[in-house]
């Protein structure tokens, strides 16, 4: 079975509010490589590099969705490692989707959401701000100090990588059900 690229990304756009929620220049949110207009099957991954790229053609999809797109290095040219990740989207037919601060945020699949959910925390309200969005989650937990160390000792190590897992896995999911078309998670922390 395939779903239309641009039926996904359409969907993506309002679902993420990627118009509306504010973020870096270089996040540049939503399609980031187009391809030949079909989606097979949906790859997730937290940072788009040449490993998570060539996983994507491994595994058989042609849709790869990041955390972390192309441009986080700002513009530069296409040549070196930035060519090479382009030539390969272009060469393999897989199409590149981004989404940072929308997918951060997202009160369903967001990366904020589904943590406190893991963890069982009654969401209250959200805090701070950056690019004019708020982005923290607070909430209250009423356990022991055991049952907390309990359910946190999946995260007690979570850095950066391992906190923005849960979101793209989370939307990768959430698209299988509203798309039926299967997805995989690609592991490859960078460090970004």
């Amino acid at each position: 079975m395939s779903v239309d690229l641009a039926a996904i990304t359409h969907y993506l756009d309002g679902y993420l509010r990627i118009a509306e929620v504010g973020d870096s220049d270089r996040a540049l949110n939503g399609l980031q490589v187009d391809n030949a207009g079909e989606v097979h099957r949906i790859a997730a991954a937290v940072d788009a590099c040449q490993v998570t790229i060539d996983k994507t053609t491994d595994c058989g999809s042609d849709f790869l969705l990041v955390h972390h797109g192309l441009f986080w290095d700002g513009v530069q040219a296409i040549a070196g490692r930035h060519g090479r990740r382009i030539r390969t989207l272009l060469e393999t037919d897989t199409a590149l989707y981004a989404a940072h601060i929308p997918l951060d945020v997202h009160p369903e699949v967001g990366n904020n959401a589904v943590l406190a959910k893991m963890l069982g925390i009654r969401q209250s309200d959200w805090f701070g701000e950056q690019y004019g969005q708020a982005i923290g989650l607070a909430g209250s937990l009423e356990v022991s100090l055991d049952e907390l160390a309990d359910r946190i000792k999946v995260l007690i190590y979570a850095g950066h990588y391992a906190t923005e897992t849960v979101g793209v896995k989370a939307l990768a999911e959430h698209l299988q059900h509203r798309f039926d078309i299967p997805w995989e998670f690609l592991h490859h922390p960078t460090g970004l």
